[in-house]
């Protein structure tokens, strides 16, 4: 059971004007937690990212700890949102709606739980632009001042981090900022975030790129926003994506993706023998949510991936799985990985932890192979399928990682007769 007061939502004694009505009715919640209500995924099908989801109830109990708790239908918390604590004159609770919650909820709808009180209506209201609030794990309007008698400060849950990464930028988005604003982000002991200071703002915004340390105490307790001057509109969490060495990575995000420059994105297909051909997809500039893909660019180098309202492309057929949140791997599952330096998927063993934002292949036999080799296809031909035939044919030659042929003099990653070596 938790307790915590979450500050993505805002307690209303008004009436409030709905868009739409997903449910209507009249369902009580006792004391003892024993009842629950589920709400289809249907009812969520034209919401966006910033609407805002309202539950009107009534006859809240003030007996032991009332609250409202959101679950997605594996009855885990709901990304962002979790429980609320009521008090006896809350007749709304409201949440606004990130790309993290709004995957869970028109993937599996939501289980709506807690203890004392009665729901009577649950409505999504039109909010800010899905546009400008696709990477936000944390929309609201909190007011930050340290000032001696206001003290007001945002408490952030450890569930708007579930799918933050080491690596990450953390931007904190700022309205009403007033001369001499200061920013900081603390741990939930009060102490500052490891590697953090605070910071002066002087536009709309102030980041950190998440470290290690930091990430660990966000997954674990959550983090404060703290400082004077400013009011915290929302929390950006950017996806930075690091490409191996074999200049490939897998993908999945909870939000339409802009493609970044030098970034190609592959879908993969069915294993033939111990090979499993990964098929470039035509001008892909929008990567879907939810799906499952591969991506491709500089190996080393890390890419960052936007939220964009553009229209996503169409993969055609993928067998990849993408994994937002985290999932845990059957008998069958292959992840990506390195071997030799070259791509591969390679099982792993059934009940091992997949991260979030990753995406694994799922053979459901037991009879394919413990790795499966990767081939990466333009349609036509391969960049390595290229440098290989070409090795076969011609001993001397000697090709660059994007499969271009170069000279003798060229220092650095070659191929050469299918294999590769720092030519120096």
């Amino acid at each position: 059971m938790k307790r915590n007061l979450f500050l993505t939502l805002f307690l209303s004694l008004a009436t409030t004007v709905c868009a739409e009505t997903i449910w209507t009715g009249e369902k009580s919640f006792s004391t003892s937690w024993g009842d629950f209500e589920p709400i289809a995924k249907e009812g969520f099908a034209a919401a966006e990212v910033g609407d805002r989801l309202v539950f009107t109830v009534k006859d809240v109990a003030m007996e032991g700890w009332p609250q409202i708790q959101l679950n997605n239908s594996g009855w885990t918390l709901l990304l962002g949102a979790g429980s609320t604590l009521l008090s006896a004159t809350t007749t709304s609770v409201e949440y606004v709606l990130t790309s993290l919650m709004l995957h869970e909820l028109k993937n599996g709808g939501l289980i709506l739980s807690g203890a004392g009180y009665t729901l009577t209506a649950v409505d999504i209201n039109a909010g800010t632009s899905a546009a400008e609030l696709g990477n936000a794990v944390w929309i609201g309007e909190s007011p930050i001042d340290w000032s001696a008698g206001v003290s007001k400060w945002a408490t952030i849950d450890a569930s708007c981090f579930a799918c933050a990464k080491a690596g990450d930028v953390i931007r904190l988005n700022c309205k009403d900022v007033q001369g001499g604003a200061q920013g900081g982000i603390l741990k939930s002991d009060w102490n500052l975030m490891p590697g953090t200071e605070y910071v002066s703002i002087a536009g709309d915004c102030y980041e950190f790129t998440i470290t290690a340390d930091m990430l660990a105490a966000m997954k674990d307790k959550g983090m404060i926003v703290s400082g004077i001057g400013y009011t915290l509109a929302s929390i950006d969490i950017y996806a930075n994506v690091a490409i191996s060495e074999a200049g490939l990575a897998t993908l999945c995000l909870p939000f339409n993706a802009a493609v970044p420059e030098g970034v190609s994105v592959y879908t993969l297909g069915s294993p033939e023998g111990t090979n499993v051909k990964a098929t470039k997809v035509a001008s892909c500039s929008v990567i879907p949510a939810g799906e499952g893909v591969i991506v491709s660019g500089t190996a080393g180098q890390t890419y960052t991936f936007l939220a964009t309202s553009d229209a996503p492309a169409a993969l055609g057929t993928n067998t990849l799985i993408g994994v937002v949140r985290g999932a845990t791997a059957g008998a069958n599952d292959y992840a990506f990985t390195t071997a030799s330096g070259k791509p591969v998927f390679a099982k792993i063993k059934d009940g091992t932890a997949i991260p979030s934002r990753k995406a694994y292949y799922s053979a459901g036999i037991s009879e394919v192979a413990a790795q499966l080799t990767i081939t990466l296809a333009d349609g036509t031909t391969t960049a390595i399928d290229a440098v290989n035939a070409a090795g076969r044919q011609n001993a001397a030659a000697m090709y660059g990682i994007g499969g271009e042929r170069v000279g003798a003099s060229h220092r650095g990653l070659v191929i050469a007769n299918g294999r590769k070596f720092i030519n120096k």
